[in-house]
């Protein structure tokens, strides 16, 4: 089994989240240019740890977070995903 953290991340994984926060706390040191860009900012670092999150979901749960390459597969059987509004409204219409 790969070395894992406490939030179920393996160490190359966890590197990653935490160049992520990592990332996110030298961002914030910049001088703001505009008023959005720190929530902008901090919205696109969640999603990219939402990613990091989903890989230790599949090793825990496979058969519920199940990925043959296709995104569809994915949010059929996944009931919370992160972009179940989109992709259920595609699904509807690709049927």
């Amino acid at each position: 089994m790969p070395d894992q953290r406490l939030d179920g991340l393996t160490a190359e994984e966890g590197f990653v989240a935490d160049a992520l926060f990592e990332a996110f706390n030298d961002y914030l040191e910049l001088p703001v240019q505009h008023d959005d860009e720190p929530n902008e900012f901090k919205y696109h670092i969640h999603m990219l740890q939402g990613l990091m999150a989903i890989r230790a979901a599949r090793r825990a749960y496979p058969a519920g977070w199940h990925f043959d390459g296709s995104w569809m597969q994915v949010c059929r059987l996944a009931s919370h995903c992160w972009r179940c509004t989109r992709c259920r409204i595609r699904w509807r219409f690709r049927r």
